[in-house]
């Protein structure tokens, strides 16, 4: 049965793992944490990224071959998974992890067993050039557990903890098919609390909820995958010209007493950041290190013209962000062609974007000691708002021919240079018009209507500038496509602008500061 023709709480069901989401409960007002017992199994499927770059160059007939290849391929990872009682975590490009919930032995026993059974999987294809090998590691221990966010009703699963970071040192030691059985990092030092009220429903009547109840959990999923799974069309999948930035969070630990105030406070940074409907296009996990968010622009679902000015604009804002947390980023970009689509089969299925460009951003970011290094060759027209310092050439693992990079920073001073427009002087006259009108307390509208890559952000730019050349306050609302169907949804950011709102504001404080505001305005009359 293909992706089109599965029913629509069967394809609903199949992106989240329900397992997780059962231990944190179905209320949500605010991040939450808790920790459980058992085992974890980490697989660093190497292969995947070679055959990516090989299919991509051979256009719409590679294409498929790809898609057929990936969903076949990881349909049998996550069916031994299954079949070994344990639940897949995330599918994070050509890698997989999973967990085995138990409080005895039996949950490592399971968890060893099914990767014995993944790794007789390793070389399966009779042309080498389609063979694949997988790492396999497996811990037992403590799983830490959280859900945060809650900016703009986006929620971030995060899953970590000894058993975790343990099975990814051990998959990082395994030789190719090899299973290496790994320790816990540390002990866990606080036990989390408990996520309290509430049980999932029955999964069949899981997708239905998201319907009618509007639960927290719908709030991980991209928006525009959960639209197309609701509305029954199809996960087409493609090979996209992208932007990547991953970026690694330093000096965050799950075993510290309160660490999810921490990471709530990381994600609130990363969203903000983002911005409202643009949040759904960045993932976050933890890997054996740390924290990692993978920020992939470019693909059907947020593709701009100036995606790559998008993107560092937003790691540099991140990164000072962070700096006021007291946390140090480091960061990778890099351009490229990679395969976009959802892959996996009824027992999990995750949107994925695979090949070197993704494998690329991610060994720069580990290149870097702190700030943003980019790989060349880049689209440098993009990026003139920058400052680009050559950097080092490095040898990174997996790619063959060393990698020319650039260092990028914000201009010296605190500003970057005003653009240039070229043949935009009707366009920044008439809205410099609405500007003075509103200098002189004299409302206006003025629309900006253009196909992507036209230039509507640099335009508008302009006329944020130009705002605040003239003390006019400046507040953006934005959403993406998915946000059609959300009544007011621009107009979120803006109202909670003017109520000096907190990102964890919840309805309850923000229906508290509006009347505040009301009244005192009715004062002041």
């Amino acid at each position: 049965m293909s992706a089109a023709q599965i029913p629509p709480n069967q394809r609903l069901q199949s992106l989240l793992p329900w397992q997780l989401l059962e231990r944190l409960g179905a209320g949500a007002e605010s991040a939450t944490a808790r920790t459980l017992e058992g085992a974890v199994l980490f697989a660093d499927i190497s292969g995947y990224t070679r055959i990516a770059a090989r299919l991509c160059e051979a256009g719409d007939e590679g294409l498929g071959h790809l898609s057929a290849l990936l969903n076949d391929e990881f349909s049998r990872y996550l069916d031994v998974v299954a079949a070994h009682g344990g639940e897949v975590i995330a599918i994070a490009g050509d890698a997989l992890s999973a967990c085995f919930l138990a409080a005895d032995q039996s949950a490592l026993n399971r968890a060893r067993h099914c990767a014995r059974a993944l790794a007789a999987l390793s070389d399966r294809a009779t042309d080498p050039a389609y063979r694949v090998a997988l790492h396999l590691g497996v811990a037992p221990g403590s799983i830490w557990l959280a859900r945060t966010g809650g900016w703009f009703q986006r929620w971030e699963l995060l899953v970590g903890g000894p058993a975790l970071r343990g099975a990814c040192g051990a998959a990082a030691r395994a030789r190719p098919g090899e299973v290496v059985v790994g320790t816990p990092e540390r002990a866990s030092r606080e036990p989390a609390p408990d996520a309290g009220g509430g049980h999932l429903p029955e999964i069949a009547d899981a997708a239905f909820r998201a319907e009618t109840d509007g639960a927290w959990w719908w709030g991980l999923l991209p928006p525009q995958i959960l639209d197309e799974a609701r509305n029954e069309r199809p996960w087409t999948p493609e090979l996209r010209q992208v932007n990547v930035l991953f970026t690694r969070v330093h000096g965050l630990d799950e075993g510290r007493p309160r660490a999810v105030d921490e990471y709530q406070r990381v994600v609130l940074a990363l969203h903000q950041s983002i911005g409202t409907g643009s949040a759904a296009s960045g993932r976050l996990l933890i890997d054996g290190v740390g924290l990692v968010f993978v920020l992939v622009l470019g693909d059907s679902r947020h593709a701009h013209g100036d995606d790559p000015e998008r993107a560092v604009a937003f790691g540099l804002g991140l990164r000072r962000r962070l700096s006021a947390l007291g946390l140090r980023a480091s960061m990778g970009f890099a351009s490229g062609r990679v395969f976009c689509g959802v892959i996996g089969n009824d027992v999990r299925r995750q949107y994925v974007t695979i090949g070197p460009t993704m494998n690329l951003a991610a060994r720069l970011m580990d290149a870097s000691a702190d700030g943003l290094v980019a790989g060349l060759p880049l689209p440098t027209h993009r990026l003139a708002r920058h400052r680009l310092v050559a950097g080092e050439t490095l040898s990174l693992k997996g790619f063959s021919e060393p990698v020319e990079t650039v260092v990028v920073s914000d201009p010296d001073g605190a500003e970057a240079p005003a653009e240039r427009l070229q043949g935009r002087d009707l366009e920044i006259a008439a809205l410099s018009e609405v500007l003075a009108e509103a200098a002189r307390h004299r409302g206006g509208i003025g629309w900006i209507v253009g196909e992507a890559g036209m230039g509507k952000s640099s335009l508008i730019r302009q006329v944020r500038a130009r705002a605040a050349e003239l003390g006019i306050r400046c507040l953006v609302g934005e959403g993406e496509l998915a946000e059609r169907s959300t009544s007011y949804f621009a107009w979120r950011a803006i109202v909670r602008a003017l109520l000096d709102a907190t990102p964890d504001d919840g309805a309850d404080e923000l229906r508290r500061k509006l009347i505040a505001r009301l009244a005192a305005l009715e004062r002041s009359e």
